[in-house]
């Protein structure tokens, strides 16, 4: 998936609105990162299945997981005929500029999966990682 970080985006805005150029749009992506380095990451800020947590253990890639996909994406009307159309192809973004016109700079998804995280636990929705 393509993630992007509330804090950049809520800073993108401020910044389009101060110094981006007039009817200007931005695309506001950090960077795209595949499910299985996602949940490994998880994984080894200890959200593992010995400390009670489940993440996904298929990656979504392999023909058995494009087929089941492909299958599921004839039930689903239009957003079936997107799925198909991006199975298999990774949506990219062009972010330079942002970056040039609005000077962002993006946080590393790293940053704002463990800040996610640690919210959570702290809001009482996930329970901590036990030490």
């Amino acid at each position: 998936p393509a993630l992007v970080d509330v804090r950049d985006v809520a800073d993108a805005h401020v910044k389009a609105i101060t110094a981006g150029k007039n009817g200007q749009r931005y695309i506001c992506s950090s960077e795209n990162v595949h499910l299985k380095d996602f949940c490994k990451y998880i994984r080894n800020l200890g959200y593992t299945k010995e400390n009670g947590y489940t993440t996904p253990a298929m990656d979504g890639t392999g023909w058995f997981f494009s087929a089941a996909i492909r299958l599921a994406s004839y039930t689903m009307g239009g957003v079936g005929t997107f799925t198909r159309l991006q199975l298999g192809n990774p949506v990219l973004f062009d972010t330079s500029k942002i970056k040039a016109e609005l000077g962002i700079d993006f946080m590393p998804w790293e940053d704002t999966v463990k800040d996610t995280l640690n919210d959570l636990v702290s809001s009482g929705h996930l329970k901590a990682v036990s030490a």
